[in-house]
This record gives structure tokens, sequence and C-alpha cells, in this order.
């Protein structure tokens, strides 16, 4: 009988052994992260940031001109549109100047014994001039207030950005062997709109800000296809 009871209790040993080999010591997971696989969402596309003089920054892209004339860019500009396919109107704000400046290098006075570069000359709204000279909107757009915007209007980092870019698929041309390329006009301009200058006359001001404002109110207010600008 006794030893039945010995035969048993080894077997019972061996039994409880195995299980413990099967089970994952708490000392081998304790204080680990339990990882979970989560299928990630796709990513949003984030766009280009255009930058202003005037300090607005936009994040978007070049109108792609579909169901459309108008080109999304020429030597002009570019007309510029949301991610969710909406054309921005830019509202072309004013900054206000400091009036002191110093009598040699004409840097602007900031009243604590120091100075600072004065801003570069802002552009006033765009105007149409003769009839015949027109830029035309996209179709599905009122005409009487231009969309596009002048290369003039955006900072050299923007610029250098675009010149880049145009500047490239002009190389593409060329090597393709096209003898007429408009990315090579296109990026010719925005060459000399970087180093281009202001005339006085040509420069934003207060007045010129609010009667853009108050024209593009009464054209696109209530429009479902246009992106009203905003700092």
């Amino acid at each position: 009988m006794k030893k039945i009871i010995t035969a048993y209790i080894a077997s019972l040993s061996l039994l409880m052994s195995a299980e413990r080999a099967k089970t994952t010591s708490m000392s081998s997971t304790f204080g680990k992260p339990n990882y979970t696989y989560v299928n990630p969402k796709p990513v949003r596309p984030v766009g280009f940031l255009f930058q202003f003089k005037d300090g607005t920054r936009f994040r978007g892209k070049i109108y792609n001109g579909a169901g459309s004339f108008t080109e999304g860019i020429n030597e002009t500009g570019p007309i510029l549109q949301t991610l969710d396919n909406k054309i921005y109107i830019h509202h072309y704000p004013t900054r206000n100047l400091k009036q002191s400046r110093h009598p040699i290098t004409g840097w602007i006075d900031n009243g604590d014994g120091t100075y600072s570069e004065p801003p570069v000359e802002i552009p006033s709204p765009p105007t149409y001039g003769h009839p015949h000279t027109i830029d035309p909107n996209p179709m599905f757009l009122p005409s009487c207030v231009p969309s596009r915007i002048s290369f003039m209007q955006f900072n050299r980092r923007t610029l250098d950005d675009l010149y880049n870019y145009y500047s490239i698929r002009a190389k593409q041309d060329i090597l393709s062997g096209n003898t007429f390329s408009r990315n090579k006009d296109i990026a010719w301009a925005i060459h000399k709109a970087k180093f281009a200058r202001t005339k006085t006359t040509s420069r934003n001001t207060p007045r010129k800000s609010y009667a853009w404002r108050a024209k593009v109110f009464k054209e696109f207010r209530g429009n479902q296809y246009v992106k009203w600008g905003g700092r």
C-alpha cells in the first residue's frame, strides 16, 4: 500500500511540473508593455505652405484647372485652392509700420535703443485693367474679383520653393526635346518676382485693403466654392 501511495505522489509531482513548464512565469512579463495592433488611419495630405509678405500663412495647393479654361498658374501667379477644393481668396491685409527710422540705414526704431530691418513692401490687391487683359477666374466663380495671386505677394522662402519645383520641371521639358516650356516661363517669372521691388504707388494701404474686402464680400458672400483668407 505504501508503494502505491508513493508512486501516486511521484506521478502527481511530475504532472504539476509539466503544467508549470507550459505557463510563462510572471517575472518574465511583469512591467513589459502589452502590444495591441491597431490598423492606422490614412494620413491626410498636408498640402504646400504658402507664406505671404503680409504675414499670412496658407496651406493648400495650386488649382488644377479641372473643368475650366483657366490655368492654375501662369507668369502672373497661382490660383490657390484648399485641400477640400475651394478657391482661396486672399484678404490682402496691411501692416502697421512705424514711421521713425534711422537717418542713415533706414531701419525702424523700436523705441528701446534698438533698430530692426524694415519689412518688405507689400503690393496692393489686384485690379483689372483693360477688358482684353482680364485674367479669368475659374468658370464656376464670378469674374469681377480676380482670384489669381501675384508672385509678388509671396515671401522669398515660398518663391524659392516654387522656383525649385518649376525649374526642375523646365529642365525635364528641355531634356525631353520640348522647345516650348510653360514651366520655364513660370520659373523665370518667379525668379524675377523674388528680386523685384514694389513701387510706392503700387504698395498696399489700409484704404486699398478695405476697398478690396468690401468688393470681395459683395461678390462672394455665401459662395460655397470659396475660402476667404484670414490670419
